[in-house]
């Protein structure tokens, strides 16, 4: 039986050998190989988590910096428009159109999250 099988043994590991290797030396190889296994594979969880953690670090920080300056360019853009619209429409109204128009877009912000978390609970259910 010569035949090739693609499958190589270490070398020096012959038939007589593993046929004589008892049997509580095999399983303290294993165990030991287990061992080793588990703690490299703790360490590389861990990096894993370091650095998952560090880069939601960073996302966080730089989502509230866009949202300081997103919400300091709303403010500046609405002023701007009740500083244009204050000749055509008056102080007061140009203040209504302003805010008007702002609540329009929450709304319509508002309606997509609630598709959206409509859409999440439609699938919650189903199975893939």
């Amino acid at each position: 039986m010569n035949e090739k099988s693609g499958w190589s043994p270490e070398p020096g590991d012959t038939e007589e050998r593993r046929g004589r290797e008892p049997l509580p030396s095999l399983i303290r190889r294993l165990i030991t190989d287990a061992r080793a296994y588990a703690l490299a594979e703790t360490a590389r969880q861990k990096a894993r988590g370091r650095f998952i953690a560090a880069n939601v670090r960073t996302i966080a920080l730089a989502a509230i910096v866009a949202l300081f300056l997103l919400f300091g360019l709303l403010v500046a853009g609405l002023m701007g428009l009740m500083w244009v619209l204050e000749p055509f429409l008056g102080r007061g109204f140009a203040v209504l159109a302003a805010l008007g128009g702002g609540l329009a877009a929450i709304l319509v912000c508002v309606l997509i999250i609630l598709s959206r978390l409509g859409r999440l609970k439609g699938l919650k259910g189903k199975k893939p």
